[in-house]
C-alpha cells in the first residue's frame, strides 16, 4: 500500500507500528486495520505485540478487524493463536493477494474463535463492505 493510499484510509490518524513491523490503525469507517509486513516471518511475540496494540487502540471498544496478510512469508502457529480475540473483535476479514495467501488465511480461519465471523478476501473493497455489517452501532 502506498503512503498516499494509507494516508487516505487513516483520515488524519497515525498508525501504530508494533514489534515486528506490524502496522495497526483504526480507520474512519470503524474498522481496525492490521497490516503484516510483506516478506516477513511473523512470530508469536510479534503477533502478541500487535494484539496488545489493537487492544490499546480499541480503548475498550470492539471493532471488525481487517487483517492484511498479503505477501507474508510465514506466520508461526503461536502467532495464529493470537489473532481474533473476541474481547476486541466483532468479525475479521483476512486480505490476501493470491493462492499462497489463501492457504495461509485458512490456517488463521481455523485458529480463530468459532463464534467470531471470519472470511478471506482478495479484494479490500469487498472485505470492507463485508466488515461494515459488524461495526457496532451501525
Amino acid at each position: 500500500m502506498t503512503g498516499s493510499a494509507l494516508d487516505g484510509q487513516l483520515g488524519g490518524r497515525k498508525p501504530v507500528i508494533s514489534d515486528g513491523g506490524i502496522t495497526v490503525w483504526l480507520r474512519e469507517d470503524g474498522i481496525m486495520h492490521v497490516k503484516l509486513p510483506e516478506n516477513a516471518a511473523i512470530a508469536g511475540r510479534h503477533a502478541a505485540a500487535a494484539a496488545e496494540t489493537v487492544r490499546v487502540v480499541a480503548a475498550g471498544n470492539r471493532y471488525p478487524l481487517l487483517l492484511d496478510v498479503a505477501q507474508v512469508k510465514s506466520v508461526s502457529r503461536n502467532a495464529r493463536r493470537v489473532y481474533g480475540h473476541p474481547d476486541t473483535v466483532t468479525a475479521y476479514a483476512l486480505l490476501g493477494s493470491g493462492p499462497v495467501d489463501r492457504v495461509l488465511s485458512h490456517y488463521f480461519l481455523g485458529a480463530g474463535p468459532p463464534h467470531v465471523p471470519a472470511q478471506f478476501f482478495e479484494s479490500e473493497d469487498q472485505a470492507v463492505q463485508w466488515l461494515g455489517a459488524y461495526v457496532e452501532g451501525s
